[in-house]
């Protein structure tokens, strides 16, 4: 579970809000989620705040929890019901070609052949429509089409070529609590620090998830 949470979310390339835009800080925002990869469905909440993104939903009747906080630069999952974290770190330069002075257009989030298509309304949001095709030899290899919001600096909807789908509905401008983004008092991490797991050091050489 955990890990599909974390390939959905770097596989289907919804990671630019976690860098540095040129479009300056984003807007913090709430929504409902629902992803559809492998023949598999999962909905849930997407919150994002200053510190990172949340996302919070159940699965096989199971509650989860998966955070990516840019001041630590780790994933953190949280299955409630156990009371139990597991810390994954993250190394930023996975996703260095989203920062401001990239080729990469970061509605995109994948170096290769990027094609604006046109300019929408999704949801009662202004979006930006692209064509993205990833150059050979990266992790994430699907073809994609993706509606962007430019003052979200988040993507609204995300359809693979292989059938993976990612959207964002009943989006809500406001301030998430950043206190959201900690590790509550009382859980416990039983599998310790999955540290060869994206970038985050020990374990050998870290890749992402297949696309």
């Amino acid at each position: 579970m955990i890990v599909f949470l974390v390939a959905m979310v770097i596989g289907l390339g919804i990671t630019a809000p976690l860098v540095a835009n040129p479009g300056g800080p984003p807007v913090e925002f709430t929504a409902d989620f629902t992803s559809v990869e492998g023949g598999k469905t999962t909905a849930g909440q997407y919150l994002f705040g200053n510190p990172g993104v949340r996302m919070e939903g159940s699965e096989g009747g199971t509650s989860f929890i998966t955070m990516f906080v840019r001041s630590t630069n780790k994933i953190i999952s949280l299955i409630p019901e156990h009371r139990m974290s597991i810390e994954i770190p993250f190394d930023p330069e996975n996703l260095a070609f989203l920062s401001a002075g990239s080729d990469t257009p970061t509605a995109c989030g994948v170096p290769g052949e990027a094609t604006l298509l046109g300019r929408e309304t999704l949801h009662g949001r202004a979006v930006e429509k692209w064509r993205c095709v990833p150059k050979d030899g990266t992790a994430m290899t699907e073809p994609m089409t993706v509606w962007y919001d430019t003052r979200l600096q988040s993507h609204i909807r995300i359809e693979r070529d292989n059938g993976g789908r990612f959207e964002l509905t009943n989006i809500q401008e406001r301030r998430v609590d950043p206190g959201l983004f900690e590790i509550p008092a009382g859980y416990s991490s039983p599998f310790g620090g999955m540290g060869g797991m994206f970038g985050g050091g020990g374990g050998g050489t870290p890749q992402p998830p297949p696309g």
